[in-house]
């Protein structure tokens, strides 16, 4: 299939590695039980007494002192030097501070396709995956109907690929942050 195509990419442990945690607080005291990265929270149920914050996720000083994982980061500039559109889709809530740091590693990335899906002025809704997929069911409905999806997070991915049809063909990119191979050459966390 041919077509308007587009990469997407999220942002944290995809394209990069951030200091940025998620602090777990007591819903009484307030104070911080846990601080957790992107993906340990993806795996952490949060008991009833508790809640998540997202605010170091908002900080411009902490995701400009972000490692590039330069794998993926090369991947979309590869995307953006061959003139395939490319597309940011990340969870984090301020899309002024993600186009900010995309300006300062002088990549080349349209504004409406930055989505920071708890950002909210989105207007998005629901978890995580549920808010990616109101992204991309936005820029299909832009004309992109050939779409690569990166993500680290399976979850994210199959919830996109949910928007596959016959007229929208959709490849999910599951981005595996291994720290090391295995003697068989396959990679462990």
């Amino acid at each position: 299939m041919n077509g308007k195509k587009i990469a997407i990419f999220d942002l944290d442990d995809t394209l990069i590695f951030s200091d940025a945690k998620i602090n777990i607080h007591d819903s009484i005291t307030n104070d911080v039980i846990v601080s957790l990265t992107p993906s340990q929270f993806t795996a952490h149920k949060i008991d009833h007494n508790h809640h998540a914050s997202f605010s170091e996720f908002w900080c411009e000083k902490i995701l400009g002192k972000s490692k590039l994982n330069k794998r993926y980061f090369d991947s979309l500039k590869g995307y953006i030097k061959r003139g395939v559109e490319t597309s940011i889709v990340t969870a984090r809530g301020d899309k002024n501070i993600v186009v900010d740091f995309f300006k300062k590693k002088n990549v080349s990335i349209k504004e409406p396709l930055i989505y920071a899906v708890c950002d909210p002025i989105t207007n998005f809704s629901g978890n995580i995956p549920e808010r990616k997929k109101q992204a991309v069911k936005n820029i299909i409905e832009k004309g992109y109907n050939n779409i690569i999806f990166y993500d680290d997070n399976l979850d994210n991915l199959l919830a996109v690929l949910e928007l596959s049809t016959p007229e929208v063909k959709i490849k999910i990119i599951h981005v595996v942050n291994a720290k090391k191979k295995t003697k068989k050459g396959g990679r462990t966390s």
